[in-house]
């Protein structure tokens, strides 16, 4: 049985909710698109997989009765990341989970809510999906960790590159950098003591 989702209600907001707990809550209804999406041969390719991570799913707020979320979806989603979900929402769920003892009610959309930022690439939103007009307003939700470019597979000239792991490639690169140089210092001290001399020669008295 799958968790049911009742009418359109106004709601309070909930800000004082973090995002890792809205995220957390929001793990089964990605799970559930999932198992959609793999029915779903329009969106299985794998361009639209930054629509199916936690960090793209609706907040799931604090209902009025324990065991109630409100699915509040964010005003910032694009035409087309709108009719994909649609889409993949009315798929027939392969495998609905049992009862889980939890009720989702759809609430209003946030309209001010803005991209999560998200450290990791792969769970970062893309151009795509968000509108164009405030994307254009926002140009800085690129430089902060908010929304990604689309990549190659939407036309773009590259793949975006994952800040990440540039920083602990060059974090490795330093390091190794700086043990070379630790060890070249010391070579040159102990050929000064050595005075010319190898330390076999010390070792035989000479």
């Amino acid at each position: 049985m799958e968790p049911k989702i009742w009418a359109t209600i106004q709601c309070k907001p909930k800000s004082h909710l973090k995002r890792n707990t809205l995220e957390l809550r929001a793990g089964k209804w990605l799970q559930q698109r999932e198992r959609k999406r793999a029915k779903c041969e329009l969106y299985t390719d794998a361009k639209y997989d930054a629509a199916f991570t936690t960090t793209a799913m609706s907040d799931h707020e604090d209902g009025d009765t324990a065991g109630q979320f409100i699915v509040r979806a964010p005003g910032w989603r694009s035409d087309e990341a709108k009719e994909l979900y649609r889409i993949i929402d009315a798929v027939v769920d392969p495998n609905p989970e049992k009862d889980s003892g939890y009720t989702r009610i759809r609430g209003e959309v946030k309209a001010d809510a803005i991209p999560p930022v998200a450290h990791l690439l792969q769970k970062r939103v893309r151009m795509w999906m968000v509108q164009p007009e405030l994307l254009e307003a926002n140009p800085h939700w690129l430089e902060t960790q908010r929304v990604a470019p689309n990549g190659i597979a939407w036309g773009d000239a590259a793949d975006p590159i994952d800040e990440k792991k540039t920083r602990k490639r060059r974090k490795i690169q330093t390091s190794t950098s700086l043990e070379s140089n630790e060890v070249k210092t010391k070579k040159t001290k102990l050929e000064e003591v050595l005075g010319g001399k190898t330390l076999q020669d010390l070792l035989d008295g000479q």
